[in-house]
Protein backbone atom coordinates (compact mmCIF):
# COMPACT_ATOMS: atom_id res chain seq x y z
CA UNK A 1 0.00 0.00 0.00
CA UNK A 2 1.43 3.38 -1.18
CA UNK A 3 2.34 5.74 1.73
CA UNK A 4 -0.31 8.93 -0.07
CA UNK A 5 -3.10 5.92 0.29
CA UNK A 6 -1.95 5.14 3.99
CA UNK A 7 -1.75 8.81 5.26
CA UNK A 8 -5.47 9.55 3.25
CA UNK A 9 -7.00 6.69 4.92
CA UNK A 10 -5.87 7.76 8.35
CA UNK A 11 -7.83 10.38 7.81
CA UNK A 12 -10.61 8.70 7.79
CA UNK A 13 -10.49 5.58 10.53
CA UNK A 14 -7.45 4.25 13.02
CA UNK A 15 -6.30 1.79 10.24
CA UNK A 16 -3.02 1.51 12.37
CA UNK A 17 -5.61 -0.06 14.61
CA UNK A 18 -6.79 -2.74 11.97
CA UNK A 19 -6.24 -5.85 10.95
CA UNK A 20 -5.42 -4.94 6.95
CA UNK A 21 -5.77 -7.92 4.06
CA UNK A 22 -4.86 -7.52 0.72
CA UNK A 23 -7.85 -8.59 -1.48
CA UNK A 24 -7.78 -10.31 -5.17
CA UNK A 25 -8.94 -8.47 -7.92
CA UNK A 26 -10.94 -9.26 -11.26
CA UNK A 27 -9.51 -7.61 -14.59
CA UNK A 28 -9.15 -4.02 -13.44
CA UNK A 29 -6.54 -1.75 -12.41
CA UNK A 30 -8.35 -1.66 -8.60
CA UNK A 31 -6.60 -2.68 -5.55
CA UNK A 32 -8.93 -3.26 -2.16
CA UNK A 33 -7.70 -3.74 1.30
CA UNK A 34 -9.90 -4.89 4.11
CA UNK A 35 -9.29 -3.07 7.16
CA UNK A 36 -10.95 -4.63 10.13
CA UNK A 37 -11.25 -3.63 13.76
CA UNK A 38 -12.87 -5.98 16.95
CA UNK A 39 -16.03 -4.16 15.48
CA UNK A 40 -16.58 -3.57 12.02
CA UNK A 41 -14.66 -3.47 9.03
CA UNK A 42 -14.41 -0.94 5.75
CA UNK A 43 -13.13 -1.49 2.19
CA UNK A 44 -10.16 0.55 0.97
CA UNK A 45 -9.89 1.01 -2.38
CA UNK A 46 -7.14 2.67 -4.51
CA UNK A 47 -9.38 3.10 -7.75
CA UNK A 48 -6.30 4.77 -10.57
CA UNK A 49 -8.68 7.80 -12.52
CA UNK A 50 -6.79 7.84 -15.29
CA UNK A 51 -8.07 3.86 -16.35
CA UNK A 52 -11.54 3.73 -13.72
CA UNK A 53 -14.61 5.63 -13.79
CA UNK A 54 -14.88 6.80 -9.97
CA UNK A 55 -17.13 9.45 -10.30
CA UNK A 56 -19.70 7.05 -11.88
CA UNK A 57 -18.92 4.13 -9.53
CA UNK A 58 -20.10 6.89 -6.55
CA UNK A 59 -22.65 7.80 -8.33
CA UNK A 60 -24.29 4.35 -9.34
CA UNK A 61 -23.49 3.01 -5.31
CA UNK A 62 -26.30 6.02 -4.16
CA UNK A 63 -28.73 4.90 -7.07
CA UNK A 64 -28.62 1.30 -6.02
CA UNK A 65 -28.76 1.45 -2.29
CA UNK A 66 -31.69 3.30 -2.80
CA UNK A 67 -33.35 1.19 -4.71
CA UNK A 68 -32.36 -1.45 -2.13
CA UNK A 69 -29.71 -3.53 -3.65
CA UNK A 70 -26.99 -4.33 -1.45
CA UNK A 71 -24.04 -2.64 -2.76
CA UNK A 72 -21.15 -0.78 -1.10
CA UNK A 73 -21.58 2.58 0.42
CA UNK A 74 -19.28 5.29 -0.12
CA UNK A 75 -18.03 6.36 3.03
CA UNK A 76 -15.23 8.93 1.85
CA UNK A 77 -13.71 9.32 -1.44
CA UNK A 78 -10.87 12.12 -3.14
CA UNK A 79 -11.48 11.25 -6.91
CA UNK A 80 -8.78 13.09 -7.63
CA UNK A 81 -6.35 10.50 -6.16
CA UNK A 82 -8.56 7.89 -7.15
CA UNK A 83 -8.70 6.83 -3.47
CA UNK A 84 -12.38 5.21 -2.14
CA UNK A 85 -13.21 3.96 1.65
CA UNK A 86 -16.48 1.84 1.51
CA UNK A 87 -18.45 -0.43 3.58
CA UNK A 88 -17.65 -4.36 3.39
CA UNK A 89 -20.94 -6.03 1.95
CA UNK A 90 -19.59 -9.42 2.71
CA UNK A 91 -16.23 -11.60 2.77
CA UNK A 92 -17.28 -15.40 1.07
CA UNK A 93 -18.20 -15.31 -2.42
CA UNK A 94 -20.44 -17.30 -4.00
CA UNK A 95 -18.39 -19.15 -5.65
CA UNK A 96 -16.86 -20.23 -2.25
CA UNK A 97 -20.73 -20.92 -1.82
CA UNK A 98 -20.62 -23.29 -4.81
CA UNK A 99 -18.10 -25.29 -3.67
CA UNK A 100 -18.83 -26.28 -0.57
CA UNK A 101 -22.46 -27.27 -1.48
CA UNK A 102 -24.80 -24.03 -1.06
CA UNK A 103 -26.43 -23.37 -4.17
CA UNK A 104 -29.73 -23.29 -4.28
CA UNK A 105 -30.37 -20.17 -1.52
CA UNK A 106 -27.70 -17.90 -3.12
CA UNK A 107 -29.15 -18.37 -6.79
CA UNK A 108 -32.67 -17.65 -4.90
CA UNK A 109 -31.81 -14.28 -3.42
CA UNK A 110 -29.48 -13.53 -6.85
CA UNK A 111 -32.47 -13.88 -8.64
CA UNK A 112 -34.22 -11.43 -6.36
CA UNK A 113 -31.30 -9.25 -6.85
CA UNK A 114 -31.18 -9.10 -10.51
CA UNK A 115 -35.49 -8.46 -10.67
CA UNK A 116 -34.69 -5.47 -7.65
CA UNK A 117 -31.92 -4.25 -10.31
CA UNK A 118 -34.19 -4.12 -13.22
CA UNK A 119 -36.77 -2.20 -11.48
CA UNK A 120 -33.98 0.99 -11.18
CA UNK A 121 -34.78 3.34 -13.90
CA UNK A 122 -32.19 6.33 -13.58
CA UNK A 123 -31.09 8.70 -15.97
CA UNK A 124 -27.40 8.30 -14.63
CA UNK A 125 -27.59 4.42 -16.42
CA UNK A 126 -25.96 4.77 -19.81
CA UNK A 127 -27.43 2.16 -22.79
CA UNK A 128 -25.93 -0.77 -24.10
CA UNK A 129 -25.68 -0.18 -27.59
CA UNK A 130 -25.55 -2.36 -30.10
CA UNK A 131 -22.48 -0.66 -31.46
CA UNK A 132 -21.26 -2.29 -28.05
CA UNK A 133 -22.34 -5.36 -27.85
CA UNK A 134 -20.39 -5.57 -31.36
CA UNK A 135 -17.55 -4.32 -30.87
CA UNK A 136 -17.15 -6.27 -26.88
CA UNK A 137 -17.47 -9.55 -29.63
CA UNK A 138 -14.28 -8.22 -31.17
CA UNK A 139 -12.06 -8.94 -28.06
CA UNK A 140 -12.75 -12.41 -29.04
CA UNK A 141 -11.61 -11.35 -32.79
CA UNK A 142 -8.81 -9.56 -31.77
CA UNK A 143 -7.39 -12.09 -29.15
CA UNK A 144 -8.06 -15.31 -29.87
CA UNK A 145 -8.54 -15.47 -33.45
CA UNK A 146 -6.12 -13.64 -34.50
CA UNK A 147 -3.40 -13.36 -31.73
CA UNK A 148 -4.03 -16.97 -30.94
CA UNK A 149 -5.34 -18.11 -34.41
CA UNK A 150 -3.72 -16.26 -36.60
CA UNK A 151 -6.94 -15.94 -38.79
CA UNK A 152 -10.68 -14.88 -38.38
CA UNK A 153 -12.92 -17.46 -39.86
CA UNK A 154 -15.87 -16.51 -41.97
CA UNK A 155 -18.14 -18.70 -39.34
CA UNK A 156 -17.30 -16.41 -36.93
CA UNK A 157 -17.73 -13.21 -39.00
CA UNK A 158 -21.26 -14.94 -40.09
CA UNK A 159 -22.42 -15.44 -36.61
CA UNK A 160 -21.59 -12.40 -34.69
CA UNK A 161 -24.23 -10.08 -36.28
CA UNK A 162 -26.96 -12.82 -35.95
CA UNK A 163 -25.84 -13.14 -32.02
CA UNK A 164 -25.56 -8.99 -31.46
CA UNK A 165 -29.03 -8.76 -33.25
CA UNK A 166 -30.81 -11.37 -31.18
CA UNK A 167 -29.98 -9.47 -28.21
CA UNK A 168 -30.41 -6.42 -29.33
CA UNK A 169 -34.15 -7.36 -30.14
CA UNK A 170 -34.92 -7.91 -26.62
CA UNK A 171 -36.38 -5.97 -23.62
CA UNK A 172 -34.13 -3.14 -21.99
CA UNK A 173 -33.96 -2.72 -18.36
CA UNK A 174 -31.27 -2.11 -15.75
CA UNK A 175 -28.59 -4.59 -15.77
CA UNK A 176 -24.85 -4.76 -13.55
CA UNK A 177 -22.88 -6.38 -16.95
CA UNK A 178 -20.79 -8.91 -14.12
CA UNK A 179 -23.45 -10.70 -12.19
CA UNK A 180 -21.12 -13.37 -11.50
CA UNK A 181 -19.80 -15.40 -8.36
CA UNK A 182 -16.74 -13.51 -7.94
CA UNK A 183 -18.94 -10.05 -7.39
CA UNK A 184 -21.26 -11.70 -5.61
CA UNK A 185 -21.18 -12.33 -1.74
CA UNK A 186 -23.63 -14.71 -0.05
CA UNK A 187 -24.56 -13.67 3.71
CA UNK A 188 -25.77 -15.74 6.59
CA UNK A 189 -28.29 -13.01 7.65
CA UNK A 190 -30.43 -9.89 5.66
CA UNK A 191 -30.27 -9.04 3.22
CA UNK A 192 -28.90 -12.46 2.78
CA UNK A 193 -26.32 -11.09 -0.87
CA UNK A 194 -23.85 -8.58 -1.49
CA UNK A 195 -22.84 -7.00 -5.04
CA UNK A 196 -20.14 -5.46 -6.07
CA UNK A 197 -18.04 -4.17 -9.57
CA UNK A 198 -21.88 -2.63 -10.59
CA UNK A 199 -20.08 1.08 -12.16
CA UNK A 200 -20.52 -0.52 -15.19
CA UNK A 201 -24.13 -1.29 -15.34
CA UNK A 202 -26.39 0.02 -18.39
CA UNK A 203 -29.32 -0.46 -19.63
CA UNK A 204 -29.10 -3.33 -21.29
CA UNK A 205 -31.45 -6.76 -22.37
CA UNK A 206 -32.99 -8.60 -19.73
CA UNK A 207 -31.23 -11.42 -19.92
CA UNK A 208 -27.97 -10.37 -19.48
CA UNK A 209 -27.55 -10.51 -15.84
CA UNK A 210 -29.43 -13.77 -15.93
CA UNK A 211 -26.32 -15.29 -18.46
CA UNK A 212 -23.84 -14.22 -16.02
CA UNK A 213 -25.34 -15.60 -13.08
CA UNK A 214 -26.52 -19.27 -15.04
CA UNK A 215 -23.26 -19.26 -17.08
CA UNK A 216 -21.09 -18.01 -15.12
CA UNK A 217 -17.42 -18.21 -16.38
CA UNK A 218 -16.02 -19.72 -13.13
CA UNK A 219 -18.99 -22.41 -12.40
CA UNK A 220 -21.03 -24.97 -14.33
CA UNK A 221 -24.99 -24.99 -13.04
CA UNK A 222 -27.01 -28.12 -13.56
CA UNK A 223 -29.52 -27.90 -15.81
CA UNK A 224 -31.95 -28.13 -12.13
CA UNK A 225 -30.58 -25.24 -11.07
CA UNK A 226 -31.06 -23.48 -14.35
CA UNK A 227 -35.06 -24.06 -15.14
CA UNK A 228 -35.09 -23.23 -11.51
CA UNK A 229 -33.81 -19.92 -11.24
CA UNK A 230 -35.62 -19.35 -14.59
CA UNK A 231 -39.03 -20.67 -13.00
CA UNK A 232 -38.20 -18.20 -9.88
CA UNK A 233 -37.56 -15.13 -12.30
CA UNK A 234 -40.46 -15.35 -14.46
CA UNK A 235 -42.85 -15.76 -11.56
CA UNK A 236 -41.86 -12.56 -9.94
CA UNK A 237 -41.10 -10.64 -13.22
CA UNK A 238 -45.09 -10.70 -14.46
CA UNK A 239 -45.75 -9.47 -10.23
CA UNK A 240 -43.01 -6.56 -10.82
CA UNK A 241 -44.11 -6.13 -14.20
CA UNK A 242 -40.99 -6.19 -15.61
CA UNK A 243 -40.94 -6.47 -19.70
CA UNK A 244 -39.87 -9.96 -20.96
CA UNK A 245 -40.28 -11.76 -23.74
CA UNK A 246 -43.39 -14.01 -24.96
CA UNK A 247 -42.83 -17.34 -23.63
CA UNK A 248 -40.81 -19.35 -21.05
CA UNK A 249 -38.67 -20.87 -23.90
CA UNK A 250 -38.00 -17.63 -26.12
CA UNK A 251 -36.45 -16.25 -22.80
CA UNK A 252 -34.43 -19.60 -21.97
CA UNK A 253 -32.76 -19.02 -25.44
CA UNK A 254 -32.44 -15.40 -25.22
CA UNK A 255 -30.26 -16.06 -22.16
CA UNK A 256 -27.97 -18.60 -23.78
CA UNK A 257 -27.65 -16.14 -26.82
CA UNK A 258 -26.54 -13.40 -24.50
CA UNK A 259 -24.43 -16.01 -22.15
CA UNK A 260 -22.64 -17.36 -25.74
CA UNK A 261 -21.78 -13.44 -26.39
CA UNK A 262 -20.82 -12.75 -22.94
CA UNK A 263 -18.35 -16.08 -22.70
CA UNK A 264 -16.89 -15.15 -26.30
CA UNK A 265 -15.86 -11.51 -24.95
CA UNK A 266 -14.58 -13.19 -21.45
CA UNK A 267 -12.18 -15.70 -22.94
CA UNK A 268 -10.58 -12.63 -25.23
CA UNK A 269 -10.47 -10.88 -22.01
CA UNK A 270 -9.15 -13.73 -20.02
CA UNK A 271 -6.32 -13.49 -23.09
CA UNK A 272 -6.04 -9.85 -23.46
CA UNK A 273 -4.50 -9.97 -19.56
CA UNK A 274 -2.17 -12.67 -20.58
CA UNK A 275 -0.67 -10.76 -23.85
CA UNK A 276 -0.96 -6.94 -22.63
CA UNK A 277 -0.62 -6.89 -19.00
CA UNK A 278 1.36 -10.62 -18.41
CA UNK A 279 -1.13 -11.68 -16.09
CA UNK A 280 -1.86 -15.06 -16.01
CA UNK A 281 -4.18 -15.56 -13.23
CA UNK A 282 -7.68 -16.19 -16.03
CA UNK A 283 -6.10 -18.38 -17.90
CA UNK A 284 -6.84 -21.84 -16.51
CA UNK A 285 -10.58 -20.35 -17.75
CA UNK A 286 -10.08 -19.69 -21.10
CA UNK A 287 -10.52 -23.48 -22.06
CA UNK A 288 -13.97 -23.66 -19.75
CA UNK A 289 -14.96 -20.36 -21.34
CA UNK A 290 -14.90 -21.42 -24.53
CA UNK A 291 -16.51 -25.13 -23.83
CA UNK A 292 -19.55 -23.35 -22.59
CA UNK A 293 -19.60 -21.28 -25.46
CA UNK A 294 -19.64 -24.09 -27.84
CA UNK A 295 -21.84 -26.19 -25.86
CA UNK A 296 -24.47 -23.49 -25.79
CA UNK A 297 -24.29 -23.48 -29.45
CA UNK A 298 -25.64 -26.24 -30.45
CA UNK A 299 -28.83 -25.32 -28.19
CA UNK A 300 -30.18 -22.39 -30.06
CA UNK A 301 -31.07 -21.71 -33.31
CA UNK A 302 -28.41 -20.12 -36.32
CA UNK A 303 -25.77 -20.74 -34.13
CA UNK A 304 -24.74 -24.60 -34.86
CA UNK A 305 -21.89 -23.70 -37.74
CA UNK A 306 -20.02 -21.87 -34.93
CA UNK A 307 -20.61 -24.37 -32.67
CA UNK A 308 -18.41 -26.37 -34.81
CA UNK A 309 -16.20 -23.83 -35.25
CA UNK A 310 -15.43 -23.44 -31.99
CA UNK A 311 -15.15 -26.98 -31.35
CA UNK A 312 -13.01 -28.30 -34.00
CA UNK A 313 -10.47 -25.71 -34.90
CA UNK A 314 -11.01 -22.86 -32.06
CA UNK A 315 -10.91 -24.74 -28.99
CA UNK A 316 -7.73 -27.47 -30.13
CA UNK A 317 -6.06 -24.04 -31.43
CA UNK A 318 -6.42 -22.23 -27.88
CA UNK A 319 -5.27 -25.53 -26.21
CA UNK A 320 -2.25 -25.86 -28.02
CA UNK A 321 -1.35 -22.37 -27.25
CA UNK A 322 -1.95 -22.23 -23.71
CA UNK A 323 -0.32 -25.17 -22.94
CA UNK A 324 2.64 -23.68 -22.05
CA UNK A 325 1.40 -20.90 -20.13
CA UNK A 326 1.42 -21.50 -16.21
Amino acid sequence: MKPELIAWASEHFELEACQVEQLPVEASTRKFWRCSNESESWILMDSPPATENNEQFVTLSDVFLKAKVPVPRVIACDLFKGFLVVSDVGKRSFLTSYREGTIAQPLKVAVETILNIQTIDDPAIPSYTKERLHDELQIFREFICEAILGTVDQVFQSAAPVLVNQIDMLPTVTVHRDFHCMNLLYLDRYPYIGVVDFQDALRGPISYDLASLLFDCYWNHSIASFESALTKYLYSAEKLDIPTVNSRSQLAEAIKFTAIQRLLKAAGIFVRLWMTKSQITHIPHVLPTLNKAQSLCSQVRHLSELGSWLREGVIPGVSRRLESVT
